[in-house]
């Protein structure tokens, strides 16, 4: 049996990543696509969105209150003015906004420590570690806070190529596997063809 793969694409929607897969075997060409309906209907962005900005960041308040402010997950505050203080991001951004105090960055979206994190996806055949929410975090105070950003251009750029080096990974062992699980169906369905079942 002579079996090439002549094409494989993923494409990734909102909420759906398809995977279309063109098969010559024995000249006889075949379309398979791979959906992973379920996976994505779990992970919605804007779940992801929520839970990262929950994440505690440190700001330095330009005003202050002694009032704290009262939430089902706990305290926030109180606040004097130029006294560090961890609040969840979504408050960070809300304070900004408001012009109410300058976001510190977290010491890993500092720009040499993008580099050392780049330097480790592109060493690395695997994914490299990233603190917990890394793009979402990324990209909401990049929005957000860029006057607190010293560098913006340049960490931005570095944030970039670390979601393009993974995103290459992340494809290329796509179809990796999906070349080997095409290999095993049209292995099973010539053994099955050959056995009657």
């Amino acid at each position: 049996m002579n079996k090439q793969l002549l094409s494989c694409s993923l494409k990734i929607g909102k909420q759906v990543a398809v995977v279309k897969a063109s098969v010559a075997t024995d000249g006889v060409d075949q379309q398979m696509d791979f959906s992973f309906y379920d996976w994505f209907k779990k992970l919605e962005l804007q779940l992801i969105g929520f839970l990262a900005g929950n994440t505690l960041i440190d700001v330095i308040p330009s005003v202050s209150d002694t009032r704290p402010i009262r939430l089902i997950s706990g305290d926030i505050g109180p606040f004097e003015a130029g006294v560090p203080c961890k609040v969840p991001i979504w408050t960070a951004i809300l304070m900004k906004r408001k012009h109410n105090c300058h976001i510190v960055m977290p010491k890993w979206m500092e720009l040499e420590e993008l580099k050392k994190l780049l330097a480790s996806e592109a060493e690395n055949d695997g994914l490299a570690e990233l603190p917990d929410h890394f793009f979402e975090i990324c990209h909401m105070l990049v929005r957000d806070a860029t006057d607190d950003i010293y560098d913006v251009e340049a960490v931005k750029s570095h944030i970039q190529d670390i979601y393009d080096k993974r995103d290459a990974k992340l494809r290329t062992s796509a179809i990796a596997f999906l070349s080997q699980l095409l290999e095993t169906t049209a292995a099973r369905a010539e053994a099955n063809g050959r056995t009657g079942n």
